[in-house]
């Protein structure tokens, strides 16, 4: 074998053993590591909104305890896991396998979440799915239905799917459906509930259909950055069958037909 076969051979196997090292060495970064290289920027806008700790594993599989920062106060919401796939890293895409455990409450959640490695203009979450306490979701809900006291029920996410444009702050795609059960609201029971979200226009759009063996509930809530208006009607087979919490928080049109109708501002 000639000295300059030699030459090659040897340089092809001193680059594969770099990238093999190289590849070692990223695969086992420690995920706090990974999360003190932060912009300084970065650190404190994510600081503001969110509390970490106990991060474990790696920047490819990992763990970390997550909360809300509201009023400097951490609201646990659970535990997130990670599993990054590399192969998507080839397209300089950022894909991984995500999950949370639920702080309260059983049940967790699982979904895809996908983005550019240089740019993440939009930032798409597929196929959430899974179950949870309404009371686990209480701290990431807004002040108006906070103020509305304890939520109960059991909320059962399927096939949900978001994509999110950085830029513009909003949906630009929606889908998937939400099942609440025993929802408890200020006396107000629903004993079963569908809720579908869309997009309508710049608004999300949220359907909603469920009621009882004698009453049913239909109507739909409207949403954007800024405002909400929430329409919905209760319609009962008989006068003796309205739901008894019917007078305190919606109008009666009829004996065996009320309304609910509200605007406002987050």
């Amino acid at each position: 074998m000639s000295a300059k076969r030699v030459f090659i051979s040897k340089l092809w196997l001193g680059l594969v053993f770099a990238a093999v090292v190289l590849v070692s060495f990223a695969y086992h970064l420690p995920a706090s590591w990974v999360l003190q290289q932060l912009p300084a920027q970065a650190k404190q806008q994510l600081e503001q909104k969110m509390f970490i700790s106990d991060v474990q594993g790696s920047l490819w599989s990992g763990q970390l305890k997550l909360g809300l920062n509201q009023a400097k106060q951490n609201v646990p919401l659970g535990t997130l896991s990670w599993q990054l796939n590399p192969w998507a890293l080839l397209a300089m895409n950022l894909n991984a396998d995500m999950q949370i455990v639920p702080s309260q409450g059983a049940g967790g959640l699982d979904w895809q979440l996908s983005t550019g490695l240089l740019n993440q203009q939009s930032i798409e979450l597929a196929d959430l799915n899974g179950k949870m306490e309404m009371s686990a979701l209480q701290g990431m809900l807004p002040a108006s239905v906070k103020g509305l006291g304890e939520l109960k029920g059991q909320l059962s996410f399927q096939q949900i799917n978001v994509v999110w444009d950085t830029q513009l702050q909003w949906a630009t795609q929606l889908s998937g459906d939400v099942k609440v059960a025993q929802l408890d609201v200020m006396g107000a029971q629903i004993p079963h509930l569908s809720l579908t979200p869309s997009l309508k226009g710049k608004q999300i759009q949220v359907a909603a259909q469920g009621g009882d063996k004698a009453w049913q509930l239909n109507g739909s809530s409207l949403l954007n950055a800024k405002s909400f208006q929430h329409n919905f009607t209760i319609k009962a087979d008989g006068a003796n069958n309205m739901p008894p919490w019917v007078d305190l928080v919606m109008r009666k049109k009829t004996p065996t037909l009320a309304t609910f109708n509200q605007k406002g501002r987050w």
